[in-house]
């Protein structure tokens, strides 16, 4: 790793104009991880080692994982149809677990509805059921017939969570803490259920009357807001060490099969228009950015009330990074580029 990455980190932090974040990153074998910024408004600490944050959409990759998990103990069909478990979901004889995985079912996402928002303010710490979200999501219109456009879809990862669920008989967070976490020693990880978990300070103006006001000020919303609201498409919290290790030994073949690995890795455009020089796809609950700087990259990013996460592997420098922040008030590639640019000793692209 380079000297000085700390002081480089800070100064990232600093022209993103962020309050605090965590980072790490592996290449090959070496690993670092440090902190930039401040835990709190107050700006009296550095963000702790040991706190906790929700991973928010970084969670679907870990579900697409199980998913593929169980299709290789004969638990799981990617491509049988969802009849079974949710016969009153309209397509459910046509929609099938891979479509909900990479966002090609049509099912409306729950994330524009003025309800699920009005909701999560009254009630922050009680978040809503599977049959809540469904019923909220599909008052709107299908986005399309089944496999034929994309889409992202949270609604399709909380039906998707479901179909785990019935298939293996067990609890979503059961069945990620034996099949995944135990294993590769993750302890950090948790798909909380009951009471909000212990997190890190986030810091946010989505619980106030009026979120947009140029008045409204951040405060800290761990321990009101429970990542629950986000299910199984982001109710995940952890540490970046263990999400980081997680997604590097993913991709050195160590938690799935390479017939599965390459199931996940199998992409479908993202719809446009982008500029020329970004070509978005989208796999199994991960996207992948092809001929960046950097090589393609495989990845995800999350957002959501008090923070921000992003983590991307580059397989042509072997190497892995995670950011996450403390507020939702800034993007996390614009900390995790630069980032991860300095580690591998690669400039930035110039603009077209």
């Amino acid at each position: 790793m380079p000297p000085n990455l700390a002081y480089h980190f800070e100064g990232v932090l600093e022209n993103a104009h962020g309050l605090g974040a965590r980072a790490v990153v592996w290449q090959r074998r070496a690993c670092w991880a440090g902190a930039a910024g401040y835990r709190t408004l107050a700006r009296a600490e550095k963000p702790r080692p040991d706190d906790r944050y929700p991973l928010f959409s970084i969670t679907k990759l870990f579900l697409a994982v199980l998913a593929l998990k169980l299709v290789e103990q004969g638990k799981l069909d990617l491509d049988a149809p969802l009849a079974d478990p949710y016969p009153k979901v309209p397509y459910a004889g046509t929609v099938t677990l891979r479509m909900l995985l990479n966002h090609t079912s049509g099912l409306p996402d729950y994330g524009p509805a003025a309800a699920y928002h009005t909701a999560v303010r009254a009630q922050p710490d009680q978040p809503w059921t599977t049959e809540q979200i469904l019923a909220c999501a599909l008052a709107a219109p299908w986005d399309f017939p089944p496999g034929t456009g994309w889409n992202y879809s949270n609604t399709g990862y909380w039906l998707a969570g479901a179909v785990l669920e019935a298939a293996a008989g067990k609890p979503l967070g059961t069945l990620l803490q034996t099949q995944l976490f135990e294993p590769l020693g993750l302890t950090t990880l948790v798909y909380p259920a009951g009471p909000p978990p212990a997190l890190a300070p986030g810091h946010s103006t989505y619980l106030q009357p009026d979120p947009e006001d140029d008045a409204a000020e951040e405060e800290d919303l761990s321990g009101r807001y429970h990542p629950g609201w986000a299910g199984p498409a982001g109710a995940l919290v952890g540490t970046p060490e263990d999400v980081a290790a997680f997604v590097h030994r993913l991709f050195q073949g160590e938690v799935l099969a390479a017939e599965h690995l390459a199931e996940l890795r199998t992409t479908h455009p993202v719809p446009g228009p982008h500029p020329d020089w970004f070509d978005p796809h989208y796999g199994l609950g991960i996207g992948n950015e092809r001929g960046t700087s950097l090589g393609d990259l495989w990845g995800h990013s999350g957002f959501g009330p008090g923070y921000t996460t992003m983590v991307q592997h580059a397989p042509a420098h072997d190497a892995t990074a995670v950011v996450f922040s403390n507020t939702d008030r800034i993007a996390p590639n614009g900390l995790l580029f630069p980032l991860l640019r300095h580690v591998l000793g690669v400039p930035r692209r110039p603009a077209p």
